[in-house]
């Protein structure tokens, strides 16, 4: 009976520790664009660097969105770089700014007779819109979303067919606590893109409002849309987790592990499960978090704790 105890005390302990550090973790995310367009730029290498060593590395996707999940605070380099276009780089301090927007500026071409060519979308965008998008940008950039909502509006009223754009009112919205607003945002840019992570954006929306149902209504229709992205699996995982459907949460999580995702984070919330149902299971689970994130943003976390377990 006195070793139950103990071994209930323990595992209450872990949940505790890992609860706290599942808390304290950050996202960081933003967007590459081009400096002429003011259109987000697709495979663009984004490097995350702390203290000038990479900690991770993403492309864009189809909006140039990157996203970088689960880090600890701190003052982050994060650098962009692709070809045809001159390398950027910005130093954030992430328990400030959490959304980094960054301009790209096309490299002098070799040969100057050669006239670019110009996508149709490029040339619908007004040149109004443009400057105001730009504006919104270097807003974000500075994590002054109320200049930057301003500016998005201005430009949306002028341009409305700008998934990305309606993505960052969204995310700016939702940091000042506007999350009636910032639902419309995120609804109007789902209309438009089908990017995973506005999607995920719009069901942490619901789940910071206990609207699970809805919340996982969206991200289950978005698996039907995209059945490889894992990071939607995870964010499925954490919606469960928080009803207390830990069976359905494990599921979801464990289907997230199967799947190309960013977020190891996911191995934290396992651990964190298995802490509840089966304690035998939590250690493998935090080694997985610590091969995937040897630098993460928990890494220190899970070595205490896996020590702690190994004493016994």
């Amino acid at each position: 009976m006195g070793r139950s105890n103990s071994v209930l005390c323990f595992c209450l302990l872990v949940l505790t520790a890992l609860s706290s550090a599942f808390a304290a973790s950050q996202t960081i995310e933003g967007q590459i664009r081009d400096s002429g367009t003011h259109v987000g730029l697709q495979f663009v290498k984004v490097e995350l660097l702390y203290r000038d060593a990479p900690v991770d590395m993403h492309y864009t996707d189809s909006d140039g969105r990157f996203h970088f999940a689960n880090k600890e605070p701190g003052r982050y380099t994060i650098s962009a770089t692709l070809p045809g276009y001159n390398s950027a780089a910005v130093v954030i301090d992430s328990t400030t700014q959490s959304v980094v927007d960054l301009e790209l500026n096309r490299s002098a071409p070799k040969v100057q007779n050669v006239r670019p060519q110009i996508s149709v979308r490029d040339y619908a965008v007004p040149e109004k819109a443009r400057k105001e998008f730009e504006r919104a940008g270097k807003d974000i950039a500075r994590q002054d979303c109320v200049k930057a909502i301003v500016h998005l509006e201005n430009a949306l009223r002028l341009y409305d067919q700008n998934a990305s754009a309606l993505n960052d009112l969204g995310n700016c919205r939702r940091q000042l606590g506007d999350l009636k607003s910032a639902e419309a945002a995120f609804k109007g840019a789902m209309a438009l893109s089908d990017g995973a992570y506005i999607a995920i954006n719009l069901a942490e929306t619901y789940t910071v409002q206990r609207r699970f149902n809805e919340a996982e209504s969206v991200l289950m229709e978005t698996i039907r849309k995209t059945t490889d992205n894992g990071d939607v699996y995870y964010t499925l995982a954490v919606v469960y987790f928080k009803q207390g459907r830990l069976e359905d949460a494990e599921a979801a999580a464990l289907q997230a592990d199967s799947r190309n995702h960013r977020i190891p984070d996911l191995h934290l919330l396992l651990a964190m499960i298995y802490t509840i149902t089966g304690p035998d299971k939590v250690a493998s689970q935090l080694e997985l978090y610590l091969k995937e994130a040897p630098n993460g943003p928990q890494s220190k976390h899970a070595r205490e704790i896996l020590k702690a377990l190994k004493q016994g």
